[in-house]
């Protein structure tokens, strides 16, 4: 029984259980999902690629709503 209680301990620290989503730091901008469907589109996920100052996103998902 203990062992049970160990091994159980040990897989939901090392899956990250419990761990709960986090506000973005303020570096990355975020805008509002309120009025997502009125937009009817948004694109998700992605990074910035390129030289500096003249970035593009890539490998961002585009999603209608």
């Amino acid at each position: 029984m203990k062992l049970t209680k160990v091994v159980l301990i040990a897989a939901c620290c090392a899956t990250g259980y419990g761990i709960y989503a986090q506000t973005p730091p303020d570096s990355i901008p975020t805008v509002s999902l309120d009025n997502v469907a009125r937009h009817g589109f948004f694109y998700a996920g992605g990074e910035y690629v390129g030289d500096a100052g003249r970035e593009t996103m890539g490998g961002a998902m585009y999603v209608e709503v």
